[in-house]
């Protein structure tokens, strides 16, 4: 892109792609504009990178009010530091740590984990249960959060399970199924909205792909 003489990229998605391009774009003075890249480790700094969404900080002090709102006082969070989500999953980790640990909350348990179909997710859960939290939160993404409310099911039916808004697409329902029924999740649009605007692209979309656009899609319009 850069010896093709591109200004600017929409994207990286992935804040973890973000950091590890964005010394080449300062050095070629090429402007990256990411819709979902939210890692407050990328914000207030003066660079060549734009962040579009509400970084992991506002995110997780909203999660954490609502949590405390809702009576959880004792919380163990698991989360995905592998390559892949790391950053964005440690970023949020450290954000709703340090926001529920301010309200008076007590984190029970802190466990990282693997992205990969080898990791043993029932042993993730188990050691956070062992902790004897009144609530679980997954920091993590959609297939990962899915794999993990599967064992929460099996392990603790009834205890509540919370899950990082990057976790919120549209795979988590579709690979989750029952299993994330009552699963706590920020969204980063609103799905309900009535506005012409987005009833108009939520048409031309559907009409294109034959599916409803995630969130992805709608912050990338």
């Amino acid at each position: 892109l850069v010896a093709a003489g591109v200004q600017a990229t929409i994207g990286p998605f992935s804040s973890q792609v973000v950091q590890e391009l964005l010394p080449l774009a300062e050095k070629a003075g090429v402007l990256m504009v990411s819709p979902t890249a939210t890692a407050s480790v990328l914000t207030r700094q003066d660079d060549a990178f734009v962040m579009l969404s509400p970084s992991t900080r506002e995110l997780t002090h909203a999660y954490a009010e609502l949590l405390w709102q809702r009576g959880q006082r004792r919380l163990a969070v698991a989360t995905a530091t592998d390559t892949r989500n790391g950053l964005y999953a440690m970023a949020w980790r450290d954000g709703f740590s340090a926001a529920f640990l301010a309200l008076g909350g007590v984190l029970t348990a802190q466990q990282g984990f693997a992205s990969a179909a080898s990791t043993a997710y029932g042993d993730v859960v188990r050691a956070l249960l062992d902790s004897q939290p009144d609530g679980m939160v997954f920091a993590c993404g959609s297939v990962d959060a899915v794999r993990l409310a599967v064992q929460a099911r099996k392990q603790a039916a009834e205890l509540p399970v919370a899950v990082a808004e990057g976790a919120g697409g549209e795979a988590l329902i579709a690979l989750g199924g029952q299993a994330v029924e009552g699963v706590v999740v920020g969204q980063l649009h609103d799905r309900s909205s009535r506005a012409p605007r987005y009833l108009g692209f939520v048409d031309a979309y559907q009409a294109r792909f034959g599916r409803l656009p995630g969130y992805h899609a709608v912050l990338s319009h």
